[in-house]
């Protein structure tokens, strides 16, 4: 699932507790919660949004886990993850921005465009990012003297912006890649108007319409690389055959699934 999660840890100390003791007790925080981001509460039930230009909005589902209600803050940036949401525009919204799920419930976020979209390329995808920020409540019975916790996990979505009227179609956009080797680099080369989400290449055994099964270092990209329309973006070419041939490439298609394209390397 393409997620990139990231977490805020919120620290109320008493008065006894110096500032260099808060300061180094919330770097073991955040360094723990950037190791365990998947116990988020509040997930999206898709791993990424199309938006065709036709429509005049979609909707994503969101789903609360817990028992408790949880407050849901969304936004929309454009790759610029660390920037406050205030301070980013964007051809869309997120209603509503902030709500209150009720545990065990869910909630529709419907995202609309506004007249900055008219702006976007015509000729290819646009890329933008849903944010959801899962705030869980303080717990009731704790003693307002005490030291507490607080911890807010963002996830964090691809938004891909479709024009109308592309003449390739996603379903075949295997047909458009290849590798092609630029000096001492080799590169994915996507001449389609989509983004390309590789997760995997290996050496093709010749025969295999599935998925190969591979040993993690077998895999020649070490991890998923997204390449934009109309571009060659570069890997390192150390595991590649100087002497060409056939790979495997598999890739994430609109609905998350893995789908395998055998493709060869161009000298």
């Amino acid at each position: 699932m393409c997620q990139d999660r990231r977490a805020s840890a919120f620290l109320s100390p008493s008065d006894g507790i110096s500032g260099v003791f808060v300061k180094k007790l919330l770097l073991i925080i955040v360094c723990y919660v950037f190791s365990c981001a998947a116990s988020a509460n509040v997930i999206i039930n898709s791993t990424r949004v199309i938006f065709p230009a036709d429509a005049k909005s979609v909707s994503v589902q969101l789903i609360n886990k817990s028992k408790e209600q949880h407050l849901v803050q969304s936004w929309i940036d454009d790759g610029r993850q660390n920037e406050k949401p205030e301070n980013i525009s964007t051809p869309f919204m997120v209603v509503p921005p902030v709500v209150k799920i009720q545990g065990n419930d869910g909630q529709v976020l419907r995202i609309n465009y506004n007249d900055q979209a008219r702006s976007l390329a015509k000729d290819r995808e646009s890329l933008y990012w849903l944010n959801v920020l899962d705030i869980p409540p303080v717990p009731k019975n704790l003693d307002a003297a005490a030291n507490y916790m607080q911890v807010a996990i963002r996830s964090r979505i691809k938004i891909f912006w479709r024009p109308a009227g592309l003449k390739v179609s996603p379903e075949n956009i295997g047909r458009h890649l290849s590798l092609k080797r630029q000096n001492q680099y080799v590169c994915i080369n996507n001449t389609s108007p989509f983004y390309l989400a590789a997760v995997q290449l290996v050496r093709w055994d010749g025969k295999s319409t599935r998925v190969q099964q591979v040993k993690k270092q077998d895999n020649l990209i070490s991890k998923a690389v997204s390449v934009p329309p109309f571009t060659c973006q570069r890997l390192d070419a150390g595991k590649i055959s100087a002497s060409g041939g056939s790979y495997q490439l598999t890739y994430i298609d609109d609905y998350g699934s893995r789908v395998p394209v055998t493709i060869d390397l161009v000298n």
